[in-house]
Formats: C-alpha cells, structure tokens, sequence
C-alpha cells in the first residue's frame, strides 16, 4: 500500500472523478481510481507523482505508480458545451459511423454485380466490417486514455470518412472488402472513445442520459442506414450510398472537432502501462457475471442483422414491405431512448429481464408469420426492447468491473460486433428456408443470452444478500 506524505506543498489530483480526501486537512489530497487493481495520478505543485512513497500517513486503498514528470502550467479551462450538444454531437457521431455496420445488408443484388461476386460473397460485407471492428476495438481501444477521448473521436471519425468515400469507388468485390476491413478498423476507436468523453467530462446526473443519447444512437443507425441505403440505391447505386455515408461522417467529424471541449491534460491517462490494460480486460472476463453478460450482449446484433438479412434474402417481400420493416421500428428507438433515462431506478431484475423476454417473444412472432403486419408490430417490439436491454447490460457489466469503466465498454463493444459479425453469413446459410427459419435460430440465440441474463442477475442479488449478511 502506498502513502503520501503529510508535510510540505498542498496535493490537488490530476485524475477524473475525485471521490474522496485525506483525512489530513494539511493534504488537500483528493484521488480516484484510474483502472485495475487501485492506481492513482496526483499533481504535486507543478508536478506530477505517480512514485510509491512511503514517507507520511497512509492513505487507505493507494497505490501509485511510475515517476515525478513536471507538467505545464494550468490553462484556462474551455467553457464546457450544454449537455444537449454533448448529446447531439454524440449522438450525430455515432448515427453514420455505426450505421456503416448496416449500410450493406440493403445492397445485396448490387454488390452481386461487382467484379469476382461470388455467391455469399455480399453477405461477407457486413461480416467483415463488424470483425474489423471488434478487432479495432481490442487494438485500438486502450490508446484512447494516451491520446484523449476527444482526439481519439476527432481522428476515427476522420479516418472512417475518407475510407467510407474511397469505398464507393471500389470496383471489384475484393477491393470492396478489403475497404470495408480498413472502415471497420477506422470506426473502431469511436464508440468507446465517445463514452469515456462522456464519462470524463459531464456531471454524473448527466451521464445516464447522455450514455443513452450515444448507445440510442448506435442502435438507431440499424433503422436509419438501411432505410437511408435502400433509398440511395435505388436512387445512384453503390457509389451515392458510400458518398453520402462519407459526407455525413465528415460533417460528424467536423461538428465534433469545434462543438466538443478538446483534452485537458489530466484526461489523458499516461501512467498506465498498456500491458496492464490488456491484463485487466483478461481479469474482466474471467468473471463469472461478466462473462455471461458478456454472452447476452452478444445476441443483441448477431440476431439483428440475421432478421433483416432474412428478410432481404429470403424473398418473402418486395422492396416496399422492406422499406416498411425497416422504418417502422425508427419510433421505437426514439421511445426507449427517452424511456431508458427514466427507469433508471427500476430494480435490475424487470429492468433487464422484461426487454430480453419482449424480444424473444417478438422472435417467436417472426418465426411463426409472414404476415408483414405482424412482422413489423413484432420488430417494433424486438427494437424497443433491445434499445432497452443494451444501456443496462453496459451498465451492469461496468457495475461489475469496480470501476474499471474503459476495459467494461471495450469488452461490451467487441462483444456486440463480435456477434454482429455472425448475424449475416446465418442468415445466408439458412436463407433458402425463408425469413421464418432464420427467426427460428433468432428465437434460439436470444433464448441463450435470457439464460445469460438472468444467471448475472441472480449473482448480483447473492452478492447483495451476501453484503446485507457481513453487515
């Protein structure tokens, strides 16, 4: 356990969220928790200590690390924008870089037309883009504490939109995938970058709204990129779809570089190695309610993309009833953004529980009909109760992780475009039975995560009766 000594200048932490003060008024030593196990950054008049120092009272529960670097002198803090444009910036962000994901799930019979398609070689668009970014995300995902959540956002939404554009000039399939790799891998760093943004620099009543405003948004660009591609399509091919996308996200890019506060150099976490980032994402999962959660999430955008990948592939309606299955789920996102921000104190049973069972019962409607009413009231069900169960999933397995907010979103991140990537070569290899037996093996994927679900639930209610117990 390390200390900190009593005597000589005053301490003021250079870390986010300070959560408690030394005991010893002569201090003024405020700390907080900056990963796994217990490592802390204080400033120490004009420098910053990480070393172990032993000289002094002990402070409970510190540990510091590395070596005294000076450090510049205090700049004048930038103005903090409203939470609404926090909100919007986000949100705005995340809508056309995610919904690079979904973009291709339209454009089956064009993307059949480029040179070296093969058959199921358009269902690799998506796979491909979502293994990249579940890679990206392991690879890149831990530079975001070393050069800054917004700068980390600033650059992935840069580099997304200059590939995004050079995609629609791809003119063989091989081109075309390889593009799709490089935009997964760019999109990558986005998300859990925009969180840790989130986390770092709003209020803490703040951040629950703000988190749903960027995971709503996340979820919304599976309505709105594939309506927005079906039309496009349809309008100017393959290159308008991926000219546009790349034009959103530039103006995404833009919106975010001048309307966010740019780092504070105590958002930059330096003092932790990335080794030992790595290792705290291995400690994570080897946790037993993590993991399942981690399982849970991972059905979210695997049956997903498998339902609209059926209902393109399958042949059971034409362009019309698409376009209807996929807008008519817009209002629902919208809903349960709104509605996630307010059920935030509804116990963790119902508020996990009920949105995972509304989604396998609304499976299990698409699985038994092809009439497009039931279809599209039970996919307005399924999307409403997804936009729900994925907030509180982030924050259960954050709940579990102890503060260890970057490793918790990175894993819940590659967990769902992990299980993305599995959601459209399903829906190839089951699609000649029609969208009714993809929704089948929908109905079985989602009935695995439930099962994931309630076992995390009932270990969070042992170790609270543990808790209540030893007190």
């Amino acid at each position: 356990m390390g200390g900190v000594r009593a005597s000589g200048p005053r301490y003021r932490c250079s870390c986010e969220q300070p959560s408690a003060q030394s005991a010893d008024p002569a201090t003024q030593c405020e700390w907080s928790d900056l990963g796994s196990p217990h490592h802390y950054r204080c400033a120490i008049d004009g420098f910053v200590e990480n070393s172990k120092d032993t000289n002094g009272p002990e402070l409970p529960g510190v540990q510091l690390i590395a070596s005294v670097r000076p450090v510049s002198a205090p700049q004048p803090s930038t103005p903090a924008p409203p939470p609404f444009a926090v909100g919007a910036l986000c949100a705005a962000g995340t809508l056309p870089i995610v919904g690079q994901l979904y973009i291709a799930l339209p454009l089956n019979i064009q993307l059949d037309s480029l040179t070296g398609a093969g058959q199921g070689t358009a269902a690799l668009a998506t796979t491909v883009f979502s293994l990249a970014y579940a890679l990206g995300i392991v690879l890149i995902g831990p530079l975001t504490d070393r050069l800054g959540a917004h700068r980390t956002m600033v650059m992935s939404a840069g580099v997304t939109a200059a590939v995004t554009l050079a995609t629609a000039f791809a003119s063989s399939m091989s081109i075309f995938l390889a593009a799709r790799a490089l935009q997964g891998l760019a999109a990558a760093a986005f998300t859990p970058a925009t969180l840790a943004y989130i986390s770092r620099t709003s209020s803490p009543k703040n951040v629950p709204a703000l988190n749903a405003a960027a995971i709503g948004a996340g979820m919304g660009a599976a309505v709105v990129a594939q309506v927005a591609a079906q039309v496009l399509v349809q309008a100017g091919g393959i290159r308008t779809v991926f000219l546009a996308g790349g034009g959103a996200i530039a103006v995404a890019a833009a919106g975010i570089k001048f309307g966010l506060s740019p780092d504070s150099r105590a958002g930059k976490h330096t003092g932790i190695p990335l080794r030992q980032t790595y290792g705290a994402l291995g400690a994570l999962v080897r946790r037993a309610p993590i993991a399942a959660l981690l399982v849970t999430a991972s059905t979210f955008l695997s049956s997903l993309v498998a339902l609209y990948a059926g209902f393109q592939l399958s042949g059971d309606w034409d362009e019309q009833g698409l376009l209807i299955l996929r807008a008519i789920t817009l209002p629902a996102v919208v809903v349960a953004g709104f509605l996630i921000t307010r059920i935030t104190t509804v116990p963790i049973r119902p508020r996990l529980l009920w949105p995972l069972c509304s989604m396998c019962a609304a499976v299990a409607v698409c699985a038994a009909s092809t009439s497009i009413v039931a279809v599209a009231c039970a996919m307005v069900v399924f999307t409403g109760g997804l936009c729900i169960a994925a907030p509180t999933v982030v924050g259960e397995i954050v709940r579990w992780s102890e503060g260890n907010v970057g490793a918790a979103t990175t894993l819940y991140t590659v967990a769902v475009f992990g299980g993305a990537s599995l959601g459209a070569p399903l829906a190839a290899a089951l699609g000649s039975g029609g969208s009714q037996a993809v929704a089948m093996a929908c109905l079985l994927i989602l009935v695995m995560g439930s099962a994931s679900g309630f076992y995390s639930v009932r270990e969070r209610a042992k170790t609270a009766g543990t808790k209540d117990t030893a007190t």
